[in-house]
């Protein structure tokens, strides 16, 4: 009887030194990755890690723009242009910055104070929406385009906004954006 007892209890121990030494004790799971594979974000990867999500400023929800465009304000003055800017400025910022979006997830800029904004799809074929938010949610601007050339909207009043876009194609995109104080 006594050696079926310690035979049990030997048992025991070594399974649980295995787990220990399988599982790590005293270790928190691993951490969420910080950026997707294939450098792309999908709904997928989104839904699976949405506090990295949120971190890249991307998203699978239309709430965070579409929800605005039930409240437009008026146009900024004077009215909205979009036409092909010709000259690009000189250094961009990427949204989403270090990646590319898959078809039908969100990406927005960090919020800048600016009157103008100019942008342009990198990937072709390009297809997106596009949105200019104000800090207080409503989007002031927003329109499609289905090219890769540089687009702006100057004569936006002074005020702090961000850009934001979804991706539309089947191409993963990325978008160059300058906001500026000019235009």
């Amino acid at each position: 009887m006594h050696t079926r007892i310690l035979r049990r209890l030997i048992v025991a121990v070594a399974t649980a030194a295995a787990l220990s030494v399988t599982l790590g004790t005293g270790t928190a799971s691993p951490a969420s990755p910080a950026s997707p594979p294939g450098g792309v974000y999908t709904c997928a990867w989104i839904a699976a890690n949405p506090e990295s999500a949120a971190q890249a400023h991307v998203t699978c929800d239309p709430s965070v723009f579409k929800n605005a465009m039930t409240a437009q304000a008026a146009p900024p003055s004077p009215a909205q242009t979009m036409t092909p800017t010709v000259v690009p400025c000189a250094s961009p910022y990427y949204v989403p910055n270090g990646a590319r979006v898959g078809q039908g997830v969100f990406a927005w800029s960090d919020y800048f104070n600016t009157t103008y904004f100019a942008w342009k799809g990198i990937y072709s074929p390009a297809n997106y929406t596009w949105y200019i938010q104000g800090a207080d949610g409503i989007n002031y601007v927003h329109a499609s385009d289905f090219d890769t050339n540089w687009y702006d909207q100057p004569g936006l009043a002074y005020y702090t906004y961000r850009w934001g876009a979804q991706n539309h194609s089947t191409t993963a995109q990325q978008w160059r954006m300058c906001p500026t104080t000019g235009g």
